[in-house]
């Protein structure tokens, strides 16, 4: 039914659920991506702190975050083998602003379909952290969007 799946996974145990949903879906290639935002983007978010960071020091903090998930990408590519998949899949490690990510990767790639976990916030939460979620309904094109709720 689906030729390409993009599968977003953030990170989060969570995240990985929507993995579960690809062997019942049966596209013939899955791509799974984990979106990194900048070191100093990255470093802003998680600790409000605003620093000049050098070059040396971002770019070893950058060449370790893509290594971590790359490792992290394998183990999810292994578990949905555990799952029973059986087809086609590869990882790609993207930099940017999360949203605009997946839908750029799902548009060059041809995907049309993007299994994606929602952390499913509401109010006060999701106007603070935002929702990825909900960017990529809004302005992908061309491929279907199945959202996992926890």
């Amino acid at each position: 039914m689906y030729d390409k799946a993009l599968v977003p996974i953030d990170g989060s145990e969570f995240s990985l659920e929507a993995l579960s949903h690809i062997p019942k879906l049966r596209p013939q290639e899955v791509v799974l991506a984990a979106v990194m935002e900048s070191v100093g983007a990255a470093m802003l978010r998680q600790t409000g702190i605003v620093a000049d960071i050098p070059p040396d020091v971002a770019r070893q903090v950058e060449a370790s975050a893509i290594a971590e998930l790359t490792r992290y990408l394998r183990e999810a590519q292994q578990r949905l083998e555990d799952r029973g998949w059986t087809g086609a899949s590869t990882t790609v490690v993207l930099h940017g602003k999360p949203g605009a990510e997946i839908v750029r990767r799902a548009a060059e790639t041809s995907c049309d379909i993007i299994v994606m976990a929602t952390h499913g916030r509401t109010g006060v939460r999701r106007a603070i952290l935002g929702s990825v979620a909900n960017y990529v309904v809004t302005h992908c094109e061309g491929a279907a969007v199945l959202l996992v709720r926890p």
